[in-house]
């Protein structure tokens, strides 16, 4: 699944910077920021940390229910943290992998939504629903790979491994 949604993420890519490398005209140039930012560090350990103590939190108040809230809003900033939090908890406390992956997609999902929105601001109305249309047919890929992998899986059990 994750292949072939990173594949179609790196063919469109790869199609828009060509279709733009043709087109470039002038000198525009974007400056190299500095490899290591004590203050970028800092608050993504901060960020860990809350995400590290709200997804056991929130699984107990709330079930998976609050595990998937936690996730949504953490996608909304980053999903590195909250894929670390849902990795320890699966490994850690025995967080179902049926969750962790609603939350995963649940995340990703509001992570791209994020993206969207900076880019629409940022760059304009055309940038944003190139990106958008690039993330939609993504995650439509990703969603038909996922439902063909449960179709193969239900399949070959149902079948006894003849499919």
């Amino acid at each position: 699944v994750l292949l072939a949604t990173g594949a179609v993420l790196l063919v469109l890519a790869f199609q828009r910077w060509h279709r733009a490398s043709a087109i470039a005209t002038g000198s525009n140039t974007i400056e190299a920021m500095p490899p290591f930012d004590l203050t970028t560090a800092l608050i993504f350990a901060g960020f860990l940390a809350v995400t590290g103590i709200l997804v056991p939190a929130a699984q107990q108040w709330l079930g998976n229910s609050g595990i998937y809230a936690v996730s949504t809003l953490s996608g909304l900033a980053d999903v590195d943290a909250i894929v670390i939090s849902l990795a320890r908890s699966y490994s850690d406390q025995g967080l179902p992998a049926a969750t962790v992956l609603v939350a995963l997609v649940l995340a990703t999902s509001a992570n791209m939504v994020t993206k969207v929105g900076i880019a629409w601001v940022t760059a304009g109305r055309s940038v944003g629903k190139s990106i958008g249309s690039g993330y939609a047919t993504a995650l439509l890929v990703g969603a038909l790979a996922s439902a063909l992998m449960i179709f193969l899986k239900q399949g070959i059990a149902n079948y006894g491994g003849i499919f």
